[in-house]
C-alpha cells in the first residue's frame, strides 16, 4: 500500500515546519479530526494536539470535539 502522506521522503510533496503548522491549523478550523489530519500528514496525534494547543485554549478544543461528536460541527 502506497504512502500518500503531504510529508513523504521522495520530495514531491514536502512542506516546511511553517506550512505544515499552517495546513494543521487550517485543516482543524475546517472540521478535521486530530486523527485525521494526523493521518492526511503522516505525523502522530501528539504532533498535532502540540500544534493545535499552541493556537486553541484547553476549553476551546473541549467544546469543539464535543460539538463534533453532537454532530455540531
Amino acid at each position: 500500500m502506497e504512502n500518500n502522506s503531504l510529508n513523504k521522503a521522495n520530495g514531491e510533496k514536502v512542506m516546511s515546519k511553517e506550512e505544515l503548522s499552517e495546513y494543521i491549523i487550517s485543516a482543524y478550523d475546517s472540521g478535521e479530526t486530530m486523527v485525521d489530519i494526523a493521518n492526511d500528514v503522516g505525523r502522530s496525534k501528539i504532533y498535532i494536539s502540540k500544534i493545535i494547543h499552541q493556537v486553541y485554549d484547553d476549553e476551546e478544543i473541549k467544546v469543539r470535539q464535543y460539538n463534533k461528536l453532537r454532530g455540531k460541527n
